[in-house]
């Protein structure tokens, strides 16, 4: 009789190890079926977004050759190299500072060098 019973524990256990391997399988599939169907939504809107970026990329990839460009054309224009004209405008405005806009002559310079 004890057997029995001992045999009927040892069956009731498993069944509830069943059961609840059973319970946690079926979790799994339903949270793997509702990420697969994210996945396929994902998978529909990414060529989209994909070409929405490559446009973009586009766009700037073409402003920047024409701020390119712009930059070449002044730098023709003006003659010098925008460095060597920064520096002289720089040397202007810190000779002005140096003598206290004692000197009249850079004026001009300096007032567009401030914004003015």
């Amino acid at each position: 009789m004890g057997r029995i019973r001992e045999n009927q524990n040892d069956e009731a256990a498993k069944e509830r190890v069943n059961n609840d391997l059973e319970q946690c399988l079926s979790d799994y599939k339903a949270k793997y079926e509702s990420i697969a169907r994210e996945l396929q939504e994902y998978e529909k809107v990414l060529p989209e977004k994909m070409a929405a970026i490559q446009r973009e990329i586009n766009t700037l990839n073409d402003r920047l050759i024409d701020i390119d460009k712009e930059a070449t054309d002044a730098t023709n224009t003006i003659g010098h190299h925008g460095n060597t004209l920064v520096q002289c405008l720089t040397d202007v405005r810190i000779l002005a500072k140096a003598i206290n806009n004692g000197a009249t002559a850079y004026t001009p310079l300096v007032g567009v060098l401030k914004g003015r």
